[in-house]
């Protein structure tokens, strides 16, 4: 019967990438999402965490839902020559608040450290390949809209590099394998953010793909070992997913130890794996486009510091 209630929730992430695009998917995927993460349901820390997610992504679908009647409306006014241009910077303010919610950026980042209460292969297709991915390609799809408006792409930047900063270094801080992981996509997405701020979308597209392999290898590897850790310790998830307490596992899942490690080196961006050129491709328009944006200098400094931070954080997880 649990299996059951798993996978009849997981259906529904087949098709939805095909209607968010349309604005329906924004409201099944928290739905879903939300359902996913209370299979755990006699938990309350995993029902509080499943409330928390779908607050905060209602917070940000406050602007972004009825982005059909925005474009409508928009089309109207750009026909009759009436564009307001506080009025379009309102706009694309509230649907990039929609894209900073599915996509856990920063403010609205609180919900996805939670969330990793859900069983271990919902994490992998949630928090690496469907959900936070959303925002992104929404983002993606809308950046036509946002070149037009100077000061959306500087604040998609500025979001992103704090998201980027930000994940990887509380990735560091957390004894949870998965809440470490969770933070470690939490900065990656912010990576992603940040391409699109600069305007290079195909790097951010690239790096979204490469991500969510290497992202969801490595949470399907948390999950070996917390299984590998309950023979030890029994079902507690306090201490089966517990760093503190692991050492020493290499001998006893050598398969998880490879598979791990190479979904380590990619993420940390180490050639030829895959996201040592979807990172570069990024890092590379970066300073092509470094003399008109400020937040693109910083995100520069940054980047040259977040390799080490993500690498430490996927380290602590072996």
């Amino acid at each position: 019967m649990e299996y059951t209630y798993q996978y009849s929730w997981i259906i529904p992430f087949i098709p939805l990438p095909v209607p968010i695009l349309i604005g329906t998917g924004l409201l099944l995927f928290p739905t879903a999402t939300k359902n996913l993460r209370r299979f755990w349901f006699t938990r309350p820390s995993a029902a509080n965490a499943c409330q928390k997610a779908f607050v905060t992504n209602r917070v940000g679908d406050f602007g972004s839902f009825e982005f059909r009647d925005l474009f409508e409306i928009f089309n109207n006014l750009v026909y009759n020559n009436e564009v307001n241009f506080l009025f379009v910077t309102l706009c694309a303010s509230l649907l990039f608040a929609g894209a900073v919610a599915k996509s856990a950026q920063f403010p609205l980042h609180v919900w996805l450290p939670d969330a990793m209460e859900g069983p271990t292969p919902i994490s992998a297709l949630i928090h690496a390949a469907t959900m936070v991915a959303a925002g992104i390609f929404l983002v993606a799809r809308l950046l036509p809209l946002f070149i037009v408006i100077p000061y959306i792409l500087n604040l998609i930047a500025l979001i992103g590099i704090i998201t980027l900063f930000l994940g990887a270094t509380l990735a560091l801080a957390q004894k949870d394998i998965k809440k470490s992981l969770a933070y470690s996509t939490m900065s990656q997405l912010g990576y992603m953010m940040l391409a699109l701020g600069m305007g290079s979308y195909r790097a951010a597209l690239f790096h979204l793909i490469t991500h969510a392999y290497s992202k969801a290898l490595l949470f399907l590897g948390s999950g070996s070992i917390i299984h590998a850790m309950e023979a030890i310790v029994g079902y507690s998830p306090d201490k089966s997913q517990n760093m503190v307490l692991m050492g020493g596992l290499r001998k006893h899942v050598p398969i998880t130890k490879t598979a791990f490690l190479l979904g380590t080196l990619s993420l940390s961006g180490i050639p030829p794996l895959a996201c040592f050129w979807s990172k570069d491709e990024i890092l590379n328009d970066s300073w092509l486009r470094n003399e008109t944006k400020d937040t693109v200098k910083l995100g520069q400094l940054l980047y040259e510091v977040y390799p080490m931070l993500d690498a430490e954080a996927h380290n602590r997880s072996i």
